[in-house]
C-alpha cells in the first residue's frame, strides 16, 4: 500500500491534460506490489482504470498566463533595485572613505616637514621636497573628487 501513492503521484504528474484519452492498467504482481501502466500487460490479471481529470485550465493558444508573468517581472524588478541600491550603498562607503583618506593625508603632508614613504620592497626613503608638494596637489585633487569639494584641511 505505501508504494501505491508514490506510484499514482508519478502516473498523474506523467499525464497530460487530455487524459481522458489515455487507458491506465492496474495490476498486482506476485509480491503484491500494484503496479500501474499505459501498456497493456501480457498474461497478467489486471484491470482498466477510469481516469479522471479534475481540472483542466483553458488557456486560448499563444496568450500566455499575465498573471504569474507579471509577479515574475516584479520580483524581477525588486531584486535588480535592491542590487541596485546596495552598489549605491558600497560605492557611497568607498567615496566616504577616499575622501577621510585623502583628508588625512593631507593633513600629514602640510604638518610635517620630513615624510618617511615606506617603499614596496620594504625598504623606506624620505619624500624629496618636490614629491611632497607632488603628492600634496595629488590629495587635494582627491579632496575635490571625494569630498564634493569640502576642503576640511
Amino acid at each position: 500500500m505505501y508504494k501505491l501513492i508514490p506510484t499514482l503521484c508519478l502516473l498523474l504528474f506523467t499525464m497530460s491534460g487530455n487524459a481522458q484519452d489515455t487507458t491506465v492498467y492496474r495490476w498486482v504482481d506476485k509480491d503484491n506490489i500494484v503496479h500501474f501502466s499505459h501498456q497493456h500487460p501480457n498474461d497478467k490479471d489486471f484491470a482498466k482504470v477510469d481516469v479522471r481529470v479534475a481540472y483542466a485550465p483553458v488557456v486560448p493558444d499563444g496568450e500566455k498566463n499575465s498573471f504569474v508573468d507579471d509577479w515574475l517581472a516584479e520580483r524581477q524588478a525588486q531584486k535588480e533595485a535592491k542590487n541596485e541600491l546596495e552598489r549605491a550603498r558600497q560605492a557611497s562607503e568607498l567615496i566616504e572613505k577616499n575622501c577621510q583618506a585623502a583628508q588625512v593625508n593631507l593633513k600629514l603632508l602640510g604638518g610635517f616637514e620630513r615624510i618617511l614613504l615606506k617603499e614596496p620592497d620594504g625598504s623606506s626613503r624620505l619624500l624629496t621636497p618636490e614629491e611632497k608638494q607632488e603628492q600634496r596637489m595629488l590629495n587635494k585633487q582627491h579632496v575635490d573628487i571625494y569630498c564634493d569639494g569640502n576642503d576640511n584641511s
